[in-house]
């Protein structure tokens, strides 16, 4: 029995090591982040008149069409504000009409057709999209942009249709 006491206050004092394994497990959730460091641009591609005899030239009766191409990838949805585009004629201002249309849309670039029409004055036209014409959705802003056609805006008669006119006025009141 004192053996039996013995060996049990033995094994009370003798040190017993205990090891414990621990597994921390940590998940990274990866992004892919692309930042927009590009301001959208603006150029015109292509310009058109309605003047049929000859495209050079038109009146408030025609129409001018512009091709604006806007190389961006992250236009937003109304791109073009057409209260930053400033229509001149001779370095006068005018306020004509301005019908703005999305054509074709790409991964980078947008086309958009621009019509102005009702153009009351005379002389060389000349059009300037003010900066921020075009913003994207990262709220870069586009640069200032002028663009001056070839096409002169004539509105006023030929001398030649203007002497036919009076002619034909004197014809009618019978003074020649």
């Amino acid at each position: 029995m004192i053996l039996i006491i013995t060996f049990f206050i033995i094994c009370l004092n003798v040190k017993t090591q205990i090891y414990a394994k621990y597994t921390i497990s940590h998940n990274f959730d990866i992004a892919n982040i692309e930042l927009d460091r590009t301001k959208p641009t603006i150029q015109i591609i292509k310009e058109e008149t309605t003047n049929i005899q000859n495209n050079k030239y038109a009146n408030n009766k025609n129409e001018i069409i512009l091709i604006a191409e806007i190389k961006e990838r992250n236009i937003e949805k109304e791109a073009i504000d057409k209260s930053k585009i400033t229509v001149k004629v001779e370095n006068k201002t005018i306020n004509p009409n301005i019908e703005i249309k999305k054509v074709e849309e790409n991964k980078n670039t947008g086309k958009y057709q621009i019509k102005i029409t009702n153009i009351q004055e005379n002389g060389k036209l000349k059009i300037e999209f003010k900066e921020g014409t075009v913003t994207d959705k990262a709220k870069w802003k586009s640069a200032y942009y002028s663009y001056e056609p070839e096409i002169t805006i004539k509105n006023t008669e030929t001398d030649i249709t203007q002497i036919k006119t009076w002619i034909n006025t004197l014809k009618k009141e019978e003074k020649i």
